[in-house]
């Protein structure tokens, strides 16, 4: 009984299953038949060009505008020392440290009563030098006399002997031989004279050559002395600040004691350092800048700068103290080899002369009024350079140093060299044909940019 139902139940699936799969066929077949309808069609948003902000490129006409930083140091410092030893008898007052001297003003003044003495007993042996050349002066011309007086006696005797020989040739016996011997013997004595003051006259000569170098020496010793008692008044050698002294009253100096240290102020120098890409600009200045054709002709022109003007500029709150200069030279030779940059000089001629900006005119000004060592200031190089440049607003220059360019409704990436920035604009040098005056480069910032993107210029400005 129960295996009849169990069949009878299996007989029931197997139909519902037949019934289901023949209706899925025939709705597949009266789909196919009838065809499935299409979906209704809709037409692509339209992307509209991004709308940008640009600004006209120019060519840059002005000076390239160099930026670094500086550092005021002495145009010279001199260390005044004494010459001479001694007491310092007396310090004037301007002797200080920060007092302002002029050239020749007495600093210090050393006891000099040992070289007055010193001075006053040259000066006596200097008397007696002259003394003795005096009375060889005298002592000649009288040697000189006795001489003409003894070739007169000579003479006279050499004709008495003439006389005698020739009457003894006669044969008369007017003389003897034995008077004749006589008078021979007194021509030689009469020579021995001669010849003896004519020696005297050599002495003479050769004493006079000993008491000329003589006083030639105490001249020179007197000279040294009064050199050396000029030397106990110490005085200022230079306009300047005395900047250190050392020394005070009733102390003791040696010779080469240093007594002060005084700076000239009538210029100053500032050191900075200059990356060589910066350099490269003044190296290839227009020819207004360049050295003169004397200099290009020695072998030192590769050791030197082409004098470029630079201002210096110290800030001082909201005001601005203004400087004219010269970069003028490398500070030594070579690059830095911590920093890898330069180091170089720029001179001020006029540090007292200085331009205040930025300060209400009806003010009375108290800000520094000379440049001094130790000031840490700007400096600006307005180097000339020959090669073409452009200019492009600040605001133009996209990161890893690139403008992106608008032409014909399409955005170009145009990579570039930023050369300097000031005042809001940019000086840069590109490739050539890449970037042209009167091209337009983009200032609004963009999310996303790529090359041949389409763009739409909203408004154009010049920089």
């Amino acid at each position: 009984m129960a295996d009849e139902t169990s069949r009878w139940a299996k007989v029931v699936k197997t139909a519902a299953t037949l019934a289901i799969l023949m209706v899925g066929i025939s709705g597949l077949a009266v789909m196919v038949v009838l065809g499935k309808p299409e979906p209704p069609t809709t037409e692509p948003e339209k992307i509209e060009a991004p709308p940008v902000t640009t600004a006209l490129v120019t060519r840059q006409e002005k000076n390239l505008a160099i930026n670094v930083d500086g550092v005021v140091v002495p145009f010279r410092e001199i260390a005044v020392a004494a010459e001479v030893g001694g007491q310092v008898l007396r310090k004037s007052d301007v002797c200080d440290a920060g007092r302002y001297v002029r050239k020749g003003t007495l600093l210090i003044e050393i006891d000099a009563r040992d070289y007055k003495i010193e001075v006053r007993r040259l000066e006596k042996e200097l008397e007696q030098a002259e003394v003795n050349l005096r009375e060889l002066d005298i002592e000649e011309t009288n040697t000189k006399q006795l001489t003409a007086l003894a070739k007169d006696s000579l003479e006279l005797q050499r004709k008495e002997v003439a006389r005698l020989e020739q009457l003894a040739k006669q044969g008369k016996n007017y003389v003897t031989e034995s008077a004749i011997d006589v008078e021979r013997r007194t021509e030689l004595t009469a020579r021995n004279a001669l010849v003896t003051l004519e020696n005297q006259l050599r002495t003479i000569a050769s004493r006079r050559e000993g008491s000329t170098a003589a006083l030639g020496l105490v001249q020179a010793n007197l000279d040294k002395v009064r050199l050396n008692l000029a030397r106990t008044k110490i005085t200022a050698p230079i306009d300047g600040m005395i900047i250190q002294d050392l020394v005070e009253s009733d102390g003791y100096v040696a010779p080469g004691t240093v007594v002060a240290r005084i700076e000239d102020v009538s210029q100053c120098n500032v050191r900075c350092n200059l990356r060589m890409d910066e350099l490269f600009w003044i190296w290839n200045q227009a020819s207004g800048a360049t050295p003169t054709e004397q200099d290009l002709e020695t072998a030192a022109r590769g050791y030197s700068l082409p004098p470029t003007p630079t201002t210096v500029t110290y800030k001082l709150g909201d005001r601005r103290y203004e400087w004219d200069g010269v970069l003028a030279r490398y500070d030594g030779i070579g690059v830095d080899e911590t920093t890898r940059t330069v180091p170089c000089i720029v001179v001020v001629t006029q540090p007292n002369k200085v331009r205040e900006l930025g300060a209400d005119a009806a003010q009375v000004a108290r800000g520094p009024r000379a440049l001094v060592r130790g000031m840490y200031v700007e400096l600006t190089i307005h180097a000339r350079p020959q090669a073409p440049l452009l200019e492009v607003p600040e605001d133009a220059i996209k990161p890893g140093n690139r403008v992106w360019r608008v032409r014909d409704g399409k955005l170009n990436v145009i990579p570039i060299h930023v050369i300097s920035v000031m005042d809001g604009h940019a000086v840069v040098r590109v490739k050539e044909n890449s970037l042209s005056p009167g091209d337009q480069v983009v200032t609004s910032p963009m999310s996303a940019v790529y090359e041949d993107m389409p763009v739409r210029v909203k408004a154009e400005a010049t920089p």
